[in-house]
């Protein structure tokens, strides 16, 4: 008997759901690299508060938790940015959601984070997208761990091999990886910014714009309308035209016939010799 694809998928599928425990949050299992891709904001800072409180609507409880930030690796954020956790305790009132991160007061934290339609923060892959900064004993380089706790995780690609331990790198480490990752892709993009403005090339600034006090196109001269100069240099009377054939004025017009005396028809062309169809 044969299965259609979509069939198929849907059975593996829930073969596969039934293999998981009941108790996890089901998420892809992803690194680093992965993290930044799909981040929008990447942040090193400190724990100043964790606060659980109804939502407005009093549906649930969610846990908000208030960073002050101290490194952005990605994206832009101000002083403080506020992250959104599902689930909390609100007096007797317990709400709890697997695989959320836990914050600590004055904890120092990589956070990689996504905004919601609402506008909201909240931790990239649940716990996977916060990394806890501790100073190793042994070496004493700070290290950042995150973790896997409360997590169901599928591989990112079909036949991947699954990670099914935590991340724990040098924070320098994870610092490179994060930038050599943006790096690439910004290099992938052509290396420019979306919406920045071209640069004028040298010598071409101010190119099509009329210097002060040069003359456009309403200002030019018109002919019979200019002023001009009348012998000696100095500008000609306004109303008088300068005559034609004089220094710097036009051609002199003949002279008018005297009364009673017409004037003789103007020459015509002679015209051209014909050519001679022997000579050619």
């Amino acid at each position: 008997m044969r299965f259609s694809r979509p069939f198929a998928a849907s059975a593996a599928a829930a073969l596969l759901l039934a293999c998981l425990p009941a108790s996890a949050a089901i998420v892809v299992r992803v690194g680093v690299e992965e993290l930044t891709d799909t981040a929008t904001l990447v942040i090193r800072g400190r724990v100043l508060e964790s606060k659980a409180r109804w939502t407005p609507d009093h549906a649930t409880i969610n846990t908000y938790v208030r960073v002050a930030v101290d490194e952005v690796l990605k994206g832009s954020a101000g002083a403080e940015v506020v992250v959104t956790c599902f689930g909390g305790t609100v007096g007797e009132h317990r709400i709890p959601v697997r695989g959320v991160p836990e914050f600590r007061k004055g904890e120092t934290v990589v956070l990689f984070l996504w905004r919601n339609r609402r506008g909201e923060l909240l931790p990239l892959g649940l716990n996977q997208g916060k990394f806890l900064v501790e100073k190793d004993p042994a070496t004493g380089r700070l290290i950042a761990r995150n973790s896997l706790k409360g997590l169901a995780l599928v591989p990112l690609r079909p036949g991947a091999k699954l990670r099914k331990r935590p991340d724990v790198l040098p924070l320098d480490t994870l610092r490179d990886r994060v930038r050599e990752r943006l790096r690439l892709r910004n290099s992938k993009a052509g290396g420019k910014r979306p919406g920045a403005p071209e640069k004028t090339p040298a010598g071409e600034a101010g190119a099509g714009k009329r210097e002060e006090g040069a003359p456009g196109k309403k200002d030019a001269a018109k002919p019979g309308k200019t002023e001009s100069a009348a012998p000696g240099g100095d500008p000609a009377p306004e109303g008088t035209e300068t005559p034609k054939g004089a220094p710097g004025g036009k051609k002199k017009d003949p002279e008018p016939a005297p009364e009673g005396k017409k004037a003789p028809p103007p020459r015509k062309p002679a015209p051209p010799p014909e050519a001679d169809p022997e000579k050619e």
